[in-house]
């Protein structure tokens, strides 16, 4: 009679915790599939906004100018520039600033944190880390155009007066977004 009680009184306690468990395995990959289509539509949003730019330097690392609001922006060999501001003729200090990017490889500094968000989503360990990734790149892009420009006073000036948009790219290092 014992045994039997525990079979039975066992069995509905068993079943209600693999429903539970493959609630929380099936919340677990929605979520991680949802993050994962959300970085590939936004590198595919970020290609497209490229392809539609205008070629001004062909060699490494490319110079792209867009008809956009978008601030200036590096993604992997690409520097994209928009075309008030290459018309402006006072963007070298930019220009610097997104090549630094490039040559230290950034764009895979944030797909990698967006990879790695994407299946860790769950801990705020990870998203903290991508911020810290974001803000270290800044200040290492900004250091290599501080060593190329010479002043460190008139680079700060330079930045603060450049005039950007509140749109974003996303998946690149926009320019001017961490300056507070």
């Amino acid at each position: 009679i014992y045994f039997e009680m525990l079979v039975i009184t066992g069995i509905p306690v068993g079943i209600n915790s693999i429903n539970n468990s493959r609630f929380l395995i099936m919340s677990y990959w929605a979520v991680t599939i949802l993050l994962l289509l959300r970085l590939i539509i936004r590198v595919i949003s970020t290609h497209r906004v490229i392809k539609k730019g205008i070629v001004k330097r062909n060699k490494f690392p490319k110079v792209i100018e867009i008809n956009s609001d978008l601030p200036p922006f590096s993604f992997f060999p690409y520097a994209v520039i928009p075309s008030g501001v290459i018309q402006s003729g006072n963007y070298s200090d930019l220009l610097d600033h997104e090549c630094a990017h490039i040559r230290q490889g950034h764009t895979f500094d944030l797909l990698l944190c967006e990879l790695i968000i994407a299946f860790q989503w769950y801990n705020p360990i990870t998203w903290l880390m991508k911020r810290s990734v974001i803000l270290n790149n800044e200040y290492l892009a900004d250091q290599e155009s501080i060593r190329n420009s010479g002043s460190i006073k008139e680079y700060q000036y330079r930045l603060l007066n450049f005039q950007s948009k509140i749109k974003t790219c996303s998946l690149a290092h926009n320019f001017n977004r961490s300056i507070k």
